[in-house]
């Protein structure tokens, strides 16, 4: 595949499952990735969520969470420096981003490694490759994975953009439910004050009523009564109505 063509399948995505998932079959196309993530920011939280990793083709659970406090994580220098971490002998490379070695979350032994960071207007996340073995990537891999990393980057913002939206409409179905319910209880103690149409008939044999609410309950109603020979009928008119 092209990178255009991988690049559309990524942000026609719109679950982070999916894009990550979309992302990772594609790699895998192109080079070596038996260790794979895509990691989130949550700013309120201060980490990096690694909700969905590859080990070996297989799917880890739980997530895995990098707190920004962490020290020595390539994730955090990463996204911190807003750079690409390119290694290929861990233990001889590992000093040009960090201090001291530390235990990789994924997996506990890994010399190769790319971290690229996921950058609209902010940085969002951050994309990683790794093996156990040594010179597993080259230049031309790590140019793959930063274009891939601009296509991903998108599809992430769409994703947060495609769940505020089905947030918002959740929200509104159920505002309009709440509406809706307390219309329908206004219309059954409204239809209690109307004349039954049985006294209607009694009352005017000849007769018949146009009655049709906009919105459930009406702002108008009617009313009839008999009492003492006379027949009264009254119809109002009423403004400012509501529930």
């Amino acid at each position: 595949l092209l990178l255009s063509d991988m690049g559309r399948q990524i942000t026609a995505a719109l679950d982070l499952p999916t894009v990550i998932r979309t992302v990772y079959k594609n790699v895998n196309e192109v080079m070596d990735a038996p260790i794979f993530g895509i990691g989130t920011i949550n700013n309120d939280k201060k980490q990096i969520i690694y909700s969905h990793f590859f080990i070996n083709g297989e799917e880890q659970h739980p997530a895995i969470t990098i707190s920004f406090d962490e020290e020595n994580r390539l994730s955090n220098w990463c996204i911190e420096n807003q750079e690409d971490i390119f290694i290929n002998d861990f233990e001889n490379e590992y000093s040009n981003y960090i201090s001291s070695p530390t235990r990789g979350k994924m997996v506990e032994k890994r010399n190769s490694l790319i971290y690229i960071p996921l950058v609209t207007d902010k940085v969002i996340g951050v994309l990683t490759v790794q093996s156990i073995h040594k010179n597993a990537y080259d230049e031309e891999d790590l140019h793959i994975l930063e274009s891939l990393a601009a296509y991903i980057a998108i599809a992430l913002d769409n994703t947060d953009a495609y769940t505020q939206i089905q947030q918002a409409q959740i929200e509104i179905e159920h505002q309009n439910m709440k509406i809706t319910d307390s219309l329908r209880y206004a219309s059954d103690i409204q239809e209690v004050i109307l004349p039954y149409q049985e006294e209607m008939i009694e009352m005017f044999p000849k007769h018949f009523v146009i009655y049709k609410p906009k919105d459930i309950v009406s702002g108008d109603f009617y009313w009839a009564k008999e009492k003492k020979g006379r027949k009264f009928i009254a119809v109002a008119d009423c403004t400012g109505h509501g529930v």
